[in-house]
């Protein structure tokens, strides 16, 4: 009978464990989720005034994780996104990387921080009810906790991982949010080299909306802004003009295209999370979705509207990013200091600057000589602005340049025809630094002295292979058959020194 009890009893508690277990799991993999995808703020329960928060906006890869007071920023804004094993992975609106456990440590006190995806356990968080709406979230790699540091709320107060234990340290509001204002490029779900773009980089009304190759132009940024409806207005930074749904149509492939601003429903813009740091845009007038004509991303892919379906075709995610410099076209003051910038090319190439070292059809030997014609040309440009242009990115990505403070990327072509190019330094400026990828494999560097209709016109060096200075125009399609892919860089300031 002893044994019978015993027998019982030991069943009992294994029984008991492995009820415990199935809890612990479904904690994870349950039917009912914590909380629905979307994009949230992470508030401490320590004090509210304090959310999760990317350390400088920061959108590197191992950029810290803090507490920060809410200032509604999009680095403060998470997208929380549930994978079929019932963990999330949660990415940051600002920077589009995501929360990461720091080498997937499992000691207390390992660092979280963000990280580009990967789809590691280091990276995936069991979002765990707490009660009174506060959750604690926790690493699938580690099993520990985010924790606020020492259990206090200031301004740049560490997230780390511990055990968990109760406190208010680990015990977080999950607040549905939506995107800040501020200027975003609109990503195709289909293929993320294409976004949103007026044709033609157009400021009339009526210019189409379509998807283009990204080129990083003012046209293909666009300013969002929350109205007190909810609602957003979406603005091109080049045109000025809204995004309108063509006279306010309701049937299925009702364009969309540009206009001057009128506050209409036509003009009024749902962003609706559809998961995976995508969203899809409904139109206030309709209630019909943005989508890509066909399910198709290629240049000139028409953007219409369409009962929404869930399809890729629908779906964008909204990457914030700034307006390049303006055109010297639109702008007096830039058109000014482009004539100015002129002026003194015009002295190193007569020779009257420099002691003759700039002089066209003479063989450069001044600063930098042995870079060649790179050499010459961020020699042109620190002359013109005071400021050095980066090294080349390595092959075969020798068209960019990498980043240096005071200079900004104009755009980039890599799929090379007449009117890519063209597009492309309609936005430039005299003075502005060209990379090339030449066809053959090399790279070639050159300084913009002026832009046409038909072409533009370089201030150049080695192109004989000796170092030679050559002043030179080439029309559009030269410009394709000698290059593989090319970029164009401007001063911040654009201020001749």
């Amino acid at each position: 009978m002893k044994k019978c009890k015993n027998y019982i009893l030991y069943t009992l508690i294994i029984a008991v464990m492995l009820l415990g277990f199935s809890i612990d799991v479904s904690a994870a993999s349950g039917s009912n989720p914590p909380i629905s995808d979307g994009m949230y703020k992470v508030v401490s329960m320590v004090n509210n005034s304090y959310v999760w928060d990317i350390n400088g906006g920061s959108t590197a890869n191992g950029a810290n994780l803090q507490l920060y007071k809410d200032n509604g920023s999009n680095a403060q804004k998470f997208i929380f996104t549930r994978s079929s094993d019932g963990y999330y992975t949660i990415t940051n609106v600002n920077s589009n990387k995501v929360i990461d456990c720091d080498n997937a440590g499992k000691a207390n006190g390992t660092n979280i921080k963000q990280y580009e995806s990967n789809n590691s356990d280091a990276q995936k968080w069991q979002i765990k009810s707490v009660g009174n709406g506060y959750y604690t979230l926790i690493c699938k790699c580690n099993g520990k906790a985010a924790d606020v540091y020492d259990g206090k709320a200031a301004n740049g107060t560490n997230i780390h991982m511990y055990q968990t234990n109760g406190t208010a340290a680990q015990k977080f509001k999950l607040e549905k949010t939506n995107i800040a204002d501020g200027t975003y490029k609109v990503v195709s779900g289909i293929n993320s080299k294409y976004v949103w773009d007026i044709a033609g980089g157009s400021t009339s009304d009526e210019a189409n909306l379509q998807l283009y190759e990204d080129n990083n132009t003012n046209a293909q940024k666009f300013k969002f802004t929350k109205n007190s409806d909810g609602h957003y207005t979406i603005t091109n930074v080049n045109s000025g003009k809204v995004i309108d749904c063509d006279n306010a149509g309701s049937a299925n492939g009702t364009n969309i295209k540009q206009y001057s601003s009128n506050n209409s429903s036509a003009q009024r813009w749902e962003v609706r999370s559809a998961g995976n740091g995508y969203y899809t845009l409904i139109c206030k007038c309709n209630g019909k979705a943005a989508d890509a004509y066909d399910g198709k991303a290629a240049n000139g892919t028409n953007i219409h509207m369409y009962k929404t379906n869930g399809t890729n075709a629908q779906k964008f995610r909204l990457i914030a990013t700034s307006a390049v410099a303006s055109n010297p076209t639109t702008s007096s003051t830039v058109a000014a200091n482009g004539q100015q910038i002129i002026n003194r090319l015009d002295e190193m190439i007569s020779g009257s600057y420099g002691n003759g070292i700039y002089k066209i059809n003479t063989r450069y030997k001044g600063p930098l000589a042995n870079e060649e014609c790179k050499g010459f040309a961020k020699q042109v440009f620190k002359i013109c602005f005071g400021v050095t242009p980066g090294s080349t990115k390595g092959k075969p990505n020798n068209y960019l340049l990498n980043s240096v403070n005071g200079i900004s990327q104009i755009g980039k072509v890599t799929s090379m025809n007449s009117a890519n190019i063209k597009n492309l330094f309609s936005k430039a400026h005299p003075g502005d630094f060209v990379q090339m990828r030449r066809s053959h494999g090399g790279s070639h560097s050159a300084i913009v002295y002026t832009v046409s209709s038909t072409g533009v016109t370089f201030y150049e060096a080695n192109l004989d292979g000796n170092n030679g200075i050559v002043k030179r125009t080439y029309t559009w399609a030269n410009l394709c058959d000698k290059n593989a892919a090319m970029s164009v860089y401007t001063s911040n300031s654009y201020v001749l020194k």
